[in-house]
């Protein structure tokens, strides 16, 4: 079965997939529903202090397309579904004596859960965020085999209203992608990453 072949994520995944496509909205006042479009880089390297320590370098500029909506409410608290295709541009190398950087592409989905409080009551929230998808990397370290692969991300983000509809959001966060042992070499590929973009409110 598929369930034997990839055994975590397949089981996050549909409990992701029930939880945003399935539990009720509480009033159709407190639905909430957004696009938005984002930009971003990821790098295991920040610093002297924050650096992951492996043997390779992978820098990722993301493009994203993003769609939330609103699944329960509770006073100022929020369990938001959020889908987010995307195609990014990479660069890498090993650090074995190579002296240049490859360049490369991914393409994938990502499906998250999000937990948003609000601070400012429809101005202004802070929120976490997990969630994991398909992707495809066509091209990547010697630790990881390039093809398909999951994509799991946290985030700690937070949203500010700047003109009616319209919402500033800014996510740090880190991300791995590996492929559930399905092939190999399957060491994964870490990276902290930093997003952000705006949202559109549609409804």
């Amino acid at each position: 079965m598929l369930l034997d072949y990839f055994p975590m994520h397949t089981r996050f995944i549909r409990i992701l997939l029930m939880l945003i496509l399935f539990v009720p909205l509480q009033t159709e006042a407190q639905t909430n529903r957004k696009i938005g479009l984002y930009t971003g880089a990821g790098t295991e390297r920040l610093s002297d202090k924050l650096d992951l320590g492996f043997d390779y370098q992978y820098r990722v500029h993301f493009f994203q397309f993003e769609y939330s909506h609103t699944i329960i409410s509770l006073h100022k608290t929020h369990l938001e579904g959020h889908f987010t295709p995307q195609f990014n541009t990479t660069r890498y190398r090993n650090l074995d004596g190579a002296d240049y950087f490859q360049t490369s592409y991914e393409a994938g989905l990502n499906i998250s859960l999000a937990v948003r409080q609000e601070i400012i009551t429809n101005n202004f929230s802070v929120y976490i965020m997990l969630g994991t998808g398909p992707h495809y990397i066509f091209g990547s370290p010697d630790r990881q085999i390039s093809g398909f692969i999951f994509s799991d991300n946290l985030f700690i983000g937070a949203q500010v209203r700047v003109w009616e509809k319209l919402w500033l959001d800014i996510r740090p966060g880190f991300r791995h992608i590996s492929n559930a042992e399905t092939r190999h070499p399957n060491l994964g590929i870490n990276s902290f990453n930093i997003n952000f973009g705006f949202f559109l409110e549609i409804e």
